[in-house]
Order: structure tokens, then sequence, then C-alpha cells
């Protein structure tokens, strides 16, 4: 491990702290897009409960996201490499929990597979699981308690989430969240007409297991 372990008792703030001053150690490739950094360096929203209780939900394998258009950056190809079948759209959802008092209990945030970057972390972070990176772009509401919260559903969010090793199947912890803009419909990433073998018709997200993660 890191000796930047020092500055919390947290692992995820520790990750979030070492990134903040380490960016190019995990987005490689400079200069470093003006967003990334307002979002890594974003001060906590109050309707998040970071250090776990907010998680990415499980990808099935980074080879969805880069076969849908988005980013994976300082892997081995093999790790990348996944098959999608038949799948024509992705929705990747980020389960929110709410600290008390802000309305509602927990939602999801979610975006296409296109807006996601996922990056190798540092080898000096974890020599056996490197703490990885995942930027997801113009997230939105997308279950019905988040989306009668106006203040959250008329904006779309970047997150920032950080791959911690102790929970196989909840790994990405959310570690940072800004706003990044008002809703278009554009931005929403709404459901496809369902086209697998299940023939479920295209219902709510939180029922549509065979194309989202």
């Amino acid at each position: 491990m890191s000796s930047g372990l020092h500055v919390t008792s947290k692992k995820h703030e520790a990750a979030l702290c070492m990134m903040r001053v380490r960016p190019l150690d995990w987005l490689r490739h400079g200069p470093i897009d003006v967003r990334d950094l307002q979002l890594i360096n974003a001060n906590p929203v109050a309707f998040v409960e970071y250090g776990g209780s907010s998680f990415v939900r499980k990808l099935e394998c980074m080879g969805i996201v880069g076969q849908m258009g988005g980013t994976v950056v300082g892997f081995e190809s093999s790790a990348a490499d996944g098959a999608v079948n038949d799948l024509t759209y992705t929705l990747v959802n980020v389960n929110i929990t709410a600290p008390r008092g802000q309305g509602f209990v927990w939602g999801y945030l979610s975006t296409r597979a296109e807006n996601v970057r996922i990056f190798r972390g540092p080898l000096d972070t974890c020599s056996i699981h490197p703490w990885d990176a995942m930027i997801l772009r113009n997230c939105t509401a997308n279950t019905d308690s988040m989306a009668a919260k106006e203040e959250i559903s008329s904006r779309k969010w970047d997150i920032l989430a950080m791959k911690m090793c102790e929970d196989y199947d909840a790994p990405w912890l959310v570690v940072a969240v800004r706003d990044s803009g008002a809703v278009s419909d554009a931005d929403n990433p709404g459901l496809p007409d369902c086209t697998c073998a299940c023939d479920c018709g295209g219902p709510p997200a939180d029922q549509h297991q065979c194309t989202t993660s």
C-alpha cells in the first residue's frame, strides 16, 4: 500500500486525495480536461452519502463500456475485452443513498456507457488491486424517488467512482459528484424497446435487467 494512506483513516478518502494530488497517474495524457479537474476537486453534495453507501452497480465487463463507445485507459487489451452479444444499448446505474433529511432514501443516477471512462490506477496504490477510477458524465435521475426532487432531476451530474477491493459485488465507490448543468432531452438516457429473448417490452429501468448494468 502507498504511504499516502496516512492522510485519512478512510480508504476511499485516501484514494480521492491521492488522485487530486497526482491526477495524471490515472488520466495519463495531459493536458487534463478542466471538467475532469472540477469533478476530482468537487465539494461533497448534500444528497449523496459517501463512504460505501453509494456505488456503481456492478458492470458485467469493461468490454461493454469500450464496445458501447466508452473509454478504457491503461489496461491490458485482454482486460478490456468482453462479449456484448446483441446489446444495442447499455445504461450504467449509480446507486445513490441519501443522508437523512434529503426527502428520499435511495435512487439511481444513470448514464449511457458511451459517457463512461475507466482508468487503471497506479500500482503503488495496491500491487494486487490498484485503485482504478471511473468517470461518468451526464448522469440523470432514473428512479421516481429522485425524479421527484427537482433540484436533482432538473440537473445532470458528473460522478467519480474509485474501485476498492473489499466488496466484490460493489467495488466502485462514489467519491465525488458535481453538477454539470441543466438536463435537456438529449441528456436523458431513457430506455429502448426491449429486443432480447425475455420479450419484456421495455419496462422501467429498475426492472429491465436484460439491457442495463
